[in-house]
C-alpha cells in the first residue's frame, strides 16, 4: 500500500548578506586609476567609496577595489574607509615675493 509522507509548505529562506553601513569619510580623495602604483597608506575613491591601500600589490591587475564591496582579491590589499562626496581642496601656499 502507498505511504504518505508529510509535505512542508513552509517557505524556505535564502541567506542574504547585508550591505555594510559605511560612515562618511568626508571629501573624496583622488579616483583610483587601474594599474597605477600606490604606496601603503594611500587613499583613493571609486564609486563614492574610499579605500586605503594596505599592501604593495594595490595597483596590480586583479586587485582593483570594488565599489560594490563584493568578495574578491581586492580585500587582501585594500581597506574600506567609508563613503565620500566632493573633493579635497588641493594644498597650495601663497606665492612669496622677495624684496628687490
Amino acid at each position: 500500500s502507498p505511504t504518505t509522507r508529510p509535505v512542508s509548505l513552509a517557505p524556505t529562506s535564502i541567506p542574504i548578506t547585508p550591505t555594510p553601513t559605511l560612515s562618511s569619510a568626508g571629501a573624496c580623495p583622488e579616483e583610483y586609476t587601474p594599474l597605477s602604483r600606490y604606496s601603503v597608506g594611500t587613499q583613493v575613491q571609486l564609486g563614492g567609496i574610499v579605500f586605503e591601500c594596505v599592501d604593495i600589490a594595490c595597483g596590480y591587475d586583479g586587485f582593483e577595489p570594488e565599489p560594490s564591496l563584493e568578495d574578491g582579491l581586492w580585500w587582501q590589499v585594500w581597506d574600506v574607509i567609508g563613503t565620500c562626496s566632493g573633493t579635497y581642496a588641493p594644498a597650495t601656499s601663497s606665492p612669496t615675493t622677495r624684496p628687490v
